[in-house]
């Protein structure tokens, strides 16, 4: 039957009888006797007429882990964001700054991008605002996050469903989006430690991952034995690994004494692993197997911020990045520091590893306001990339390891060129939005939004160009790292 359905009628015209049928439900819940209210207040506030009688209630603390408020009487956690802006307005239409990208509408035809997470530090506040897009089916959904709920953007054509919003009494720490069962949904973090599960296509919540005791500060999403997981950091000091499909955690890794700032996955000698990083100082490498811990990766003298996965002559490396300013390569195999990159005069904030000609490359950004780019090979430091003046804490590296795009706390966004450390171009990031990189059609994009338009995608070529002072020329060349050998081999 609901194949049927989906072919004889347009998707656009059964989402608008959805939302029409459902408002219809809301208007006679607790107003019509012939209509016995679903009461969301067991003290009956604002409920049924005499002559009604209502047939369920929903208790509470049920009605707080669904994220529904009942401090200005019963509503649905999911309503229209307001006024703010008429649907799809913004999807067309430049930047009016001059010195902002050209705005180019998000394809809809390419296949799923992958979204470069972005770690919430558990030490300062929740974020203002955040950002996350997935490509489902050729169509690009977004969710904006503020600190107390979440708005949906879908494709254009669905304007029944944008500006959705769903509000979150308890607080929203982080907001992902993948591609679960073959439809875009939604991951919230919550407040309470939950990570709020919701349809973005019907913009519905489906379920919720219930476990974490504290915040979580960081999300992201792996495919283990050919099934979707998620992989969960929390303040808790434990990271977990969730089966997106059956909805049950698959492994609890406790053992870290502070709070875990970021969780990735990889596959060593044909078994799943996962390494954490934590602000006790330490990275833990876990056997997803069993479910226990292989190797603790002790040597830092701060928080581990980040952590990324490589192959170091023919053997695999986890390198991780950390508060005391420093980067290190541990052998996977025994778990012992290899490689110690020393440079930075401020804390690391992130490590990307890519090949070049065969080789492995380090790229990373820091508090100090500097990008560095190393090789993995030995540690050594081989350019310092410049011009940035406040932390820099995105990065992403596109395919091949030959450009860079960064965004910095001095709100600029730029372009970077890796191997002789040219810098492309620089664009400021609109008053009051925020941006985060990603990774789309294996290139690097800048995704910009705020709490009230449909988040734009920039791509490489729209960031400005720089021109050198009284040169004309683009940009300048970044400075080789002291001690580094000449030439282009460097």
């Amino acid at each position: 039957m609901k194949d049927e359905l989906f072919a004889a009628f347009p998707t656009g015209s059964l989402v608008a009888v959805t939302h029409a049928v459902s408002d219809r439900i809301s208007a006679l819940a607790g107003s019509s006797p012939d209509f016995p209210a679903w009461l969301a207040d067991p003290g009956l506030r604002g409920g049924p007429v005499p002559e009604g009688a209502a047939f369920a209630t929903i208790g509470a603390a049920l009605l707080r882990h669904l994220g529904v408020s009942l401090e200005s009487g019963a509503a649905p956690a999911a309503t229209d964001a307001g006024d703010a802006v008429a649907d799809g307005a913004e999807a067309e239409v430049a930047p009016e700054v001059e010195r902002q990208p050209e705005v180019v509408p998000v394809p809809e035809v390419e296949a799923e991008s992958e979204v470069v997470p972005a770690a919430v530090s558990a030490e300062g506040a929740r974020p203002e605002i955040g950002v996350a897009m997935v490509v489902a089916t050729g169509m690009t959904y977004s969710v904006v996050h503020d600190r107390r709920g979440v708005t949906l953007w879908p494709p254009a054509g669905f304007s029944q469903v944008s500006n959705r919003r769903a509000t979150f009494p308890q607080g929203v720490s982080h907001a992902e989006a993948a591609v679960v069962k073959g439809h875009p949904h939604a991951l919230v973090c919550t407040g309470t430690g939950s990570v709020e599960v919701w349809s973005m296509a019907r913009w519905q919540r489906e379920y919720a991952l219930i476990g974490h005791e504290l915040p979580v500060t960081f999300l992201t999403t792996a495919v283990l034995d050919r099934r979707l997981h998620a992989i969960t950091a929390s303040e808790d000091g434990t990271a977990r690994i969730w089966d997106l499909v059956d909805t049950s955690c698959r492994n609890v890794l406790t053992g870290h004494r502070g709070p875990v700032t970021f969780a990735t996955t990889t596959v060593f000698e044909r078994r799943p692993y996962a390494i954490t990083t934590s602000q006790d100082g330490t990275a833990r490498v876990w056997d997803l197997t069993g479910g226990t811990c292989r190797s603790v990766l002790t040597g830092h003298r701060g928080p581990v911020t980040h952590a990324a996965v490589t192959t170091v002559y023919d053997r695999t490396y986890v390198f991780t990045a950390s508060a005391d300013g420093t980067c290190r390569g541990w052998d996977l195999l025994d778990g012992q520091s290899k490689i110690v990159m020393t440079g930075h005069t401020g804390p690391v904030n992130r490590i990307a590893l890519n090949i070049v000609d065969r080789q492995p490359q380090a790229v990373t950004i820091s508090d100090d306001s500097t990008v560095r780019v190393w090789s993995a090979n030995n540690g050594r430091c081989r350019r310092v990339l410049t011009g940035h003046t406040g932390p820099v804490t995105q990065l992403v590296v596109g395919t091949g390891g030959a450009t860079a795009i960064t965004v910095s706390d001095d709100r600029t966004v730029r372009r970077w060129e890796l191997s002789s450390g040219v810098l492309y171009g620089s664009t400021a990031i609109p008053e009051g939005q925020i941006a985060r990189v990603v990774t789309h059609s294996g290139a690097p994009h800048v995704l910009v939004a705020d709490t009230s338009r449909r988040p734009r995608l920039w791509t490489p070529d729209s960031i400005r160009a720089v021109a050198a002072p009284g040169t004309g020329t683009l940009a300048r060349r970044g400075p080789p790292c002291p001690g580094a050998p000449p030439g282009p081999g460097r």
